[in-house]
């Protein structure tokens, strides 16, 4: 089982369209925690990948540990108490009205209770 970023960093891919088979191919994946390797990413979230390409819209999944799709990543021993959860973002490259492929990423949320002095001298989550 992978385990959320440690580090608490943003990973995710840039993925393309192949034109003659319509399929999509991961071109680069970024920022994955050591556990996990880009197959492993890929098999994840390649079914919302898929639905972006097919519809040309962005799609938000608010906290990736409620998400059938990324339960895989969502680890109990992750105690960062300065995050609440880790969104997930996929949008759209567009050429015209053309998909040409997706940009994917995942971030950790920061808790709304944390001030602005605790997020400046904390850093990112």
């Amino acid at each position: 089982m992978a385990a959320v970023n440690p580090r608490n960093e943003v990973s995710g891919a840039s993925t393309l369209v192949n034109r003659r088979d319509r399929q999509v191919v991961v071109a680069e994946t970024f920022g994955l925690p050591r556990a996990e390797s880009s197959d492993d990413y890929w098999q994840h979230a390649r079914p919302l990948l898929d639905q972006v390409v097919l519809s040309g819209q962005a799609l938000v999944v608010t906290d990736i540990a409620k998400d059938e799709h990324f339960r895989h990543r969502f680890t109990p021993e992750r105690t960062d108490a300065a995050c609440d959860s880790t969104a997930f973002l996929c949008v759209p490259i567009k050429l015209g009205e053309e998909t040409m492929g997706v940009l994917s990423l995942d971030s950790p949320v920061p808790r709304p209770d944390r001030s602005a002095w605790q997020k400046a001298s904390l850093g990112p989550c």
